[in-house]
């Protein structure tokens, strides 16, 4: 087999979200310094340890991943509420953002951080209490950036995505703004490439067209957007020896690759039907998957 020579260009800003479970799974059979390697070589830029799912946490094991990462990559830390006062202020004092969950904002209202990011995630139904949760925060945390992430699943949440957006756009704090999820659609319609719709050869910057946001779950698959279907999935590290470029190389051009490449050309076709400034371009690329793969027959968005 052909290895390729893949790495991600500085403008993709690749995102690479790993659950603890995997870092720990690496560690014990000694290959965290091999898979960090490969992070590193295909120059992701933000490094995400999902702890949601940990009922205990080895911080020795996020000690050594920070160390060989080194401090030039982004890291964040999701459900941070486990972990001790010291491991989080070692991740603070290397520039590592720490992220948590709406409801864990009350944790950090001793400590005099100044770089923390909320990141609230809430279904459209609760229009009306985000727009007071948001509220609340710029008043408790003027200095904080607030990352909204809404979460669309079918087509009714559409209705209450526009009130958002409006709202999102109409206040006046430029410390809000939503998570990279969401893109413009005249950014989408002038420079297809940010959604997968050139060759790579021929983007002016020349991007690549692999999934700019990766999950690596517990068991070592590896998801574009978290959208966990088996049509579209990347590969397993675990079954592939933890090497990265051994999974991609068998990616490359395969059907799973292809379908992924499809739903977002499929996608394309239909933020006309929306008119909104911004489109949550990740939520409908599951929806469309969920439609092909699931036989859900049930969206009007898209069967116009």
């Amino acid at each position: 087999m052909i290895m390729i020579n893949l790495k991600y260009h500085d403008e993709e800003f690749a995102v690479c979200e790993i659950e603890y479970s995997f870092l720990l799974n690496a560690k014990e059979k000694s290959k965290l310094v091999f898979f960090t390697q490969f992070l590193k070589d295909f120059n992701f830029k933000a490094i995400i340890i999902d702890l949601s799912y940990a009922e205990v946490v080895d911080e020795d094991v996020l000690n050594s991943f920070a160390q060989l990462l080194n401090s030039e990559k982004y890291i964040k830390l999701y459900h941070i509420k486990t972990l001790s006062m010291e491991i989080i202020k070692t991740f603070y004092d290397k520039s590592i953002d720490v992220i948590t969950p709406i409801e864990n904002i009350s944790f950090f209202d001793t400590y005099n951080f100044n770089n923390i990011i909320y990141e609230i995630n809430l279904f459209y139904e609760d229009y009306l209490y985000l727009r007071d949760v948001i509220s609340e925060i710029e008043t408790r945390y003027k200095n904080k950036n607030i990352i909204v992430s809404p979460k669309v699943n079918n087509d009714i949440d559409f209705k209450a995505y526009r009130m958002i957006i409006d709202y999102i756009l109409k206040t006046s704090n430029n410390n809000i703004s939503l998570n990279s999820f969401h893109l413009p659609t005249e950014i989408i319609k002038l420079h297809p490439c940010n959604v997968y719709l050139c060759t790579g050869h021929d983007c002016h910057i020349k991007k690549t067209n692999y999934p700019r946001y990766i999950e690596i779950d517990k068991n070592g698959n590896l998801h574009p957007y978290k959208i966990k279907y088996n049509q579209i999935r990347i590969g397993n590290l675990i079954d592939d020896e933890f090497d990265l470029y051994l999974v991609f190389s068998k990616y490359t051009n395969s059907i799973q690759h292809r379908q992924f490449l499809e739903l977002n050309r499929e996608v394309f076709k239909k933020i006309n039907y929306l008119k909104f400034e911004i489109v949550p371009w990740r939520d409908m690329i599951e929806m469309e998957a969920r439609r092909r793969y699931d036989k859900d027959t049930s969206s009007e968005l898209y069967h116009k």
